[in-house]
């Protein structure tokens, strides 16, 4: 979900936005010579001038990536641990989540089928369990045993 702080001013166009749980900016790159996402943890060695620039038409961003995201996406079924609930509502709505016995909820979780979200996953840790399909299920087993082989030297 993307979420915009801050609109434009009257001298530049700019947003802050917060992705997932990374932070951007929109701005204008002079590099590029145009408007450019940043992401704000890559930002160093920013420097405020005191140069203006002429506002220009421009056609903001697509920031919604909701309908391509669904084309790719699948639903795949995990266990959690309550623990880690907040950090799972990031990527899901609190619908998909159904109670499991006292401390637990079958979440059906939005996934596509790479490293970036095989690392969602298991950044919940013990706290996570993939119940389904059995296919995604399998290949986490498969990295989990390939990551402890290397602490078996």
């Amino acid at each position: 979900m993307l979420r915009t702080l801050f609109e434009e001013s009257t001298r530049i166009q700019h947003q802050l936005m917060l992705k997932n749980s990374n932070w951007y900016w929109q701005g204008y790159c002079l590099k590029r010579n145009d408007f450019r996402l940043f992401k704000i943890s890559r930002i160093s060695n920013l420097q405020i001038q005191e140069e203006f620039f002429k506002p220009r038409d421009y056609q903001k961003p697509q920031l919604d990536f909701s309908d391509i995201l669904e084309t790719l996406q699948t639903k795949i079924k995990i266990r959690i641990h309550q623990s880690v609930m907040d950090r799972v509502l990031e990527f899901c709505a609190h619908e998909h989540f159904s109670p499991d016995g006292n401390e637990y909820y079958i979440v059906s979780f939005p996934f596509i089928e790479n490293d970036f979200y095989y690392n969602i996953l298991f950044s919940f840790g013990d706290k996570c369990e993939c119940l389904e399909p059995l296919h995604i299920r399998t290949e986490m087993k498969r990295r989990i045993h390939d990551m402890a082989t290397l602490y078996e030297k």
